[in-house]
């Protein structure tokens, strides 16, 4: 039902399940209603809607483990309640995905300035993330950028990125 990345494809999902895709987007809207879902678009080159399950307690009965790391889901629970009710509605979550390959999972825009959260498993950052970051503000020249690490070091990666810790979002 998910292409290998966390895009929700409602016509894989119709293929696998034998529901139409008017139906599957019904369905979809109804668990988005009943605030069991909350559905994300993509900025970049590449987009597509993609799901978080809002309890994160039934994401992990589930298992989605294999889908989404804990890490994921523990970032998105604490961002996006944090950002959510600081802006108040005010704010657009997505993630930013270029074809090259950068993703930034989640990025919070307030206006014209955009912050990225990335997570970077390794004590420092790797060369692929700096390169991710620097795409992702040549995108969005109001932009800064925060890799989450679990390093327990904060550090200045560049004039508008930074390296935290990712307990630091708790």
């Amino acid at each position: 039902m998910c292409s290998s990345d966390l895009r929700f494809i409602e016509k894989d999902a119709s293929r696998a399940t034998g529901i139409s895709v008017p139906t599957i987007g019904k369905l979809l809207s109804a668990f988005e209603g009943l605030f069991l879902i909350r559905r994300f678009s993509g900025s970049g080159d590449r987009s597509g809607d993609i799901f978080y399950f809002e309890d994160q307690g039934i994401a992990s009965y589930l298992g989605t483990e294999s889908i989404v790391s804990p890490e994921q889901r523990f970032a998105y629970s604490q961002l996006f309640s944090s950002m959510h009710y600081a802006e108040m509605n005010q704010m657009n979550m997505s993630y930013f995905e270029t074809k090259g390959g950068a993703h930034i999972p989640f990025v919070f825009q307030v206006g014209d300035q955009s912050i990225g959260f990335i997570l970077n498993a390794s004590e420092s950052l790797t060369a692929s993330t700096v390169k991710t970051i620097k795409s992702f503000q040549e995108r969005f020249r109001l932009s800064t950028v925060f890799a989450l690490s679990h390093s327990s070091q904060v550090s200045q990666v560049s004039e508008r990125a930074w390296r935290i810790p990712l307990a630091a979002i708790a």
